[in-house]
């Protein structure tokens, strides 16, 4: 019996909270006060309903001029990288294996012994 083992998909994209918008956790365990709109970068409003919207966008991340959920951003690259670096360090194998497992005869009494009775 044998299996092909390949390696497994690794996803390189930043975790990002949707309510600060900073990478590293998601809005479930954010410890921001308000609200952050991705766009403007303030407080107390979303993208949706941003007051800001005639101007130029301004990521909270890095100040850049971009939504902060661009992954242009410079943050974002960052922490893409960290992440790719990680993969790359406890990866055992960037390339697929083909190892056979030992086979076995189901029928013979060398790999299967008759187990003794007890009365």
């Amino acid at each position: 019996m044998h299996f092909i083992a390949e390696p497994a998909n690794h996803n390189n994209k930043p975790s990002q909270c949707y309510k600060c918008f900073k990478y590293g956790h998601i809005a479930k365990y954010c410890k921001a006060d308000s609200q952050i709109c991705s766009k403007c970068g303030e407080a107390n409003h979303t993208y949706d309903v941003c007051h800001n919207s005639s101007q130029h966008p301004i990521c909270c991340n890095c100040k850049g001029q971009h939504v902060a959920t661009s992954p242009d951003c410079p943050k974002y690259k960052e922490h893409q990288q960290k992440i790719q670096k990680t993969i790359e360090q406890y990866s055992s194998s960037t390339k697929p294996t083909n190892q056979t497992q030992p086979g076995y005869n189901w029928n013979s009494n060398e790999d299967f012994p008759i187990l003794k009775t007890t009365d």
